[in-house]
C-alpha cells in the first residue's frame, strides 16, 4: 500500500503573536514620547505666576439709574376765574415776560375803570375837606381876636372851635378815602394784569390744562412751565456705596440719546435719610448738567456715574499688592526667578487693578500670590480683563503695546 504524503501546517498564529507584540512595543513608545514631551512643557512653564506692569488708568466710581427733569419747573394757577382766549401751545418755547394764557378781560377792564372814578372823587373830597379846615381855621382866629374886646361872645367862640375840630375830623377821613380809593385803583389793575400769565422765565411749556374757550376757576391749574436748559437727575445710592460720595465729586450723565458721549455735572445734593425700597435702604442723589443743545429731555433715563477716585500710572492686578499696615508692597521678579519686595506708593483702586503711582516702572514683572485661583499671567500685548461694575480701566498707548491693568506671563 502507498502511503499518503504529510500536508504542512501553517504558522499563522506564531506571525499574529509578532504583529501584535510590535502594535504594542509602538504604542508604548508613542505613549513614552507623548508623556515626555508633556513632562519637558511643563518642565518649561514659569514656576512663578508674574503680571507685567503696564502704562494705565484706573478710575472708580459708582453708577446708578436716574430720571431726568427740569432743574426750574413751575405750575402756573389761575389767580382768579375767567374765560380763557388764548393759550400756548405744548413745546412751545418763550422767553421771560411774553404771554402764556390770556383770559377775556373786559370786566376787569370796567373794574379799573370805576376804581379811577372813585379815586378821582375821593381827592375831590380831600381837597373840600382841606378848603373848610382852611374857613375854619380862619373864623376861630377871627372870634378869638373879638373875644378880647367883646365883641363876640365866649359861646361864640367855643362853636367856632367845634367846627374847627369837625373840619380836622373831615380832612382825615378824606384822605383815608382817598387812600382807600387807590388801594381798589391798584388791586383792579392786578386783576386786569392777572388776565395776562406771563411766563416767568426763559422756558418750554411742557404741559397745558386748558384750551381756548375753557373757563378756569380760581386756583385753576393751567399749564407747566420748566426750564429745559439745564436738567437735574435723580437717582438712589444704596446704604453700601453713599459713604464713598460726598457733594461737589464729579458726575458724569450717560444716556443711548447721547451716542457715546456724556454730560458733565457735580453731585449737588444727597438725601439726609434713607428711604426702604425692597427691604434695602436708598439714598436719594442729584446733579443737575447743561442741556443747552436739548439732547435730553425730562423723563428720560440714564446713567449717573459718581467719580471717587482716577489715577493715571503703572498699573498692575491688585492682587499682587501686600499690605502691612498702612504701608503697601509688591514682590518685583527679575533674572532667574530673582524676587525683590519692594514698597510702592498706589493710587486708584478698583478692586481688580491698582494704580501705583511710586516704586514700580513700566515692563517690570511682579509676583502673582501663591492660590489655586491665581490667573494666567496675561501678555503684554493682550487686553485688559474686563473691570467690574462700577469701575473701569482704560488702557494708555505705549511704545511697547502693554494695556492697563493686564500683565505679561514670564
Amino acid at each position: 500500500m502507498i502511503a499518503k504524503p504529510r500536508t504542512k501546517k501553517k504558522r499563522s498564529k506564531p506571525l499574529i503573536a509578532i504583529v501584535v507584540i510590535a502594535i504594542l512595543v509602538g504604542s508604548g513608545w508613542t505613549v513614552y514620547q507623548r508623556l515626555n514631551d508633556d513632562n519637558q512643557g511643563e518642565a518649561q512653564e514659569p514656576r512663578i505666576q508674574t503680571a507685567e506692569a503696564a502704562e494705565g488708568s484706573v478710575t472708580v466710581s459708582v453708577e446708578s439709574p436716574a430720571v431726568a427733569e427740569p432743574h426750574l419747573i413751575r405750575t402756573l394757577r389761575a389767580p382768579s376765574g375767567g374765560t380763557v382766549v388764548s393759550v400756548a401751545a405744548e413745546g412751545a418755547t418763550v422767553r421771560q415776560g411774553q404771554i402764556l394764557i390770556a383770559f377775556d378781560d373786559r370786566a376787569a377792564e370796567r373794574a379799573v375803570s370805576l376804581a379811577r372814578i372813585a379815586l378821582q372823587e375821593a381827592e375831590i373830597n380831600h381837597q373840600r375837606a382841606g378848603e373848610t379846615l382852611t374857613k375854619a381855621e380862619k373864623v376861630l382866629q377871627e372870634r378869638e381876636a373879638l373875644l378880647a374886646s367883646g365883641a363876640v361872645s365866649r359861646e361864640q367862640v367855643e362853636t367856632a372851635r367845634d367846627q374847627f375840630a369837625s373840619a380836622q375830623y373831615a380832612l382825615r377821613s378824606a384822605a383815608l378815602s382817598v387812600d382807600k380809593a387807590a388801594v381798589s385803583l391798584d388791586t383792579a389793575l392786578a386783576d386786569r394784569d392777572a388776565a395776562v400769565i406771563r411766563a416767568p422765565f426763559d422756558g418750554t411749556v411742557l404741559s397745558t390744562a386748558v384750551n381756548q374757550g375753557d373757563f378756569a376757576g380760581q386756583n385753576s391749574t393751567l399749564m407747566t412751565f420748566g426750564d429745559l436748559s439745564r436738567l437735574r437727575f435723580r437717582a438712589e445710592i444704596d446704604e453700601y456705596d453713599i459713604a464713598r460720595v460726598a457733594v461737589g465729586m464729579p458726575v458724569s450723565i450717560r444716556s443711548d440719546a447721547l451716542e457715546g458721549t456724556s454730560l458733565q455735572a457735580q453731585l449737588e445734593s444727597i438725601s439726609p435719610e434713607a428711604e426702604i425700597i425692597s427691604n434695602i435702604s436708598v439714598f436719594r442723589v442729584t446733579a443737575t448738567a447743561d442741556n443747552s443743545e436739548g439732547r435730553l429731555k425730562p423723563g428720560m433715563s440714564a446713567d449717573l456715574v459718581v467719580l471717587i477716585a482716577r489715577d493715571s500710572g503703572i498699573v498692575i492686578p491688585a492682587r499682587a499688592v501686600s499690605s502691612v499696615r498702612t504701608r503697601s508692597y509688591v514682590d518685583v521678579v527679575s533674572g532667574e526667578d530673582e524676587v525683590d519686595t519692594r514698597r510702592v506708593e498706589l493710587g486708584a483702586n478698583d478692586g481688580a487693578s491698582v494704580v501705583v503711582l511710586d516704586g514700580l516702572k513700566e515692563g517690570e514683572l511682579v509676583k502673582m500670590p501663591d492660590r489655586a485661583d491665581v490667573l494666567p499671567s496675561i501678555p503684554a500685548s493682550s487686553t485688559a480683563p474686563a473691570a467690574p461694575s462700577g469701575s473701569s480701566i482704560i488702557p494708555m498707548p505705549t511704545s511697547g503695546g502693554g494695556g492697563g491693568g493686564g500683565g505679561g506671563g514670564r
